[in-house]
């Protein structure tokens, strides 16, 4: 059985931490602005998307999607090692 963490423990690398976080737009942008040395300008964000190619094919499921206004999509993925 896997024990629980207090909720005061929790870091951003926990992933209920980290989709927490990441569910308010400006702290999306944070990150990503940290991450990429951007100013970024959000038009669509989620948490724990799921994208599949093909009806029949297994999704991959990204842990941050963000697109901006110009079009282009970025993702950030939470690595604990």
């Amino acid at each position: 059985m896997e024990r629980q963490k207090e909720y005061e423990k929790l870091t951003i690398r926990d992933h209920f931490m980290f989709g927490k976080i990441c569910s308010k737009a400006e702290n999306r942008k944070l990150i990503l602005d940290a991450l990429l040395q951007i100013d970024l300008k959000e038009k669509d964000g989620a948490i724990e998307k799921q994208i599949r190619e093909f009806k029949d094919a297994k999704y991959a499921r990204l842990d941050l999607l963000v697109e901006d206004v110009e079009g282009a999509v970025y993702d950030a993925e939470m690595q604990n090692k």
